[in-house]
């Protein structure tokens, strides 16, 4: 969110392009993090949809990727293919294919 929101605001003040190599290291490394910290606890609890969830997960680094390369390369306008998809992960990977997982792990005693 934080990410979503420093993108935002860069974008209102005209300095997106500014703010978007770092935006993408952070993210490189958030997902790095989060994903394995995640997967680890899928594969010590035996969470039964570990695969599906581990595929969502490696499409979503494959994506924030392939953003880096162009940045990278010299792309222009991927602030708004950027915010776009920053979006998008955060309705459809986090508050719905993650809320998945929510109850099997309050069953185990993770909070």
């Amino acid at each position: 969110m934080q990410l979503l929101n420093s993108l935002h605001n860069a974008m209102l003040n005209g300095e997106a392009n500014k703010v978007l190599g770092a935006i993408m290291n952070d993210l490189i490394n958030y997902t790095s993090t989060h994903f394995k910290t995640e997967e680890s606890l899928f594969e010590k609890y035996n969470y039964p949809e570990i695969q599906g969830h581990k595929e969502e997960h490696s499409e979503l680094v494959s994506q924030v990727v392939r953003f880096k390369k162009e940045f990278d390369s010299g792309a222009t306008m991927l602030s708004i293919k950027l915010i776009t998809f920053l979006k998008n992960w955060l309705i459809l990977h986090i508050v719905a294919s993650d809320k998945e997982y929510t109850n099997f792990f309050h069953e185990k005693g993770i909070y």
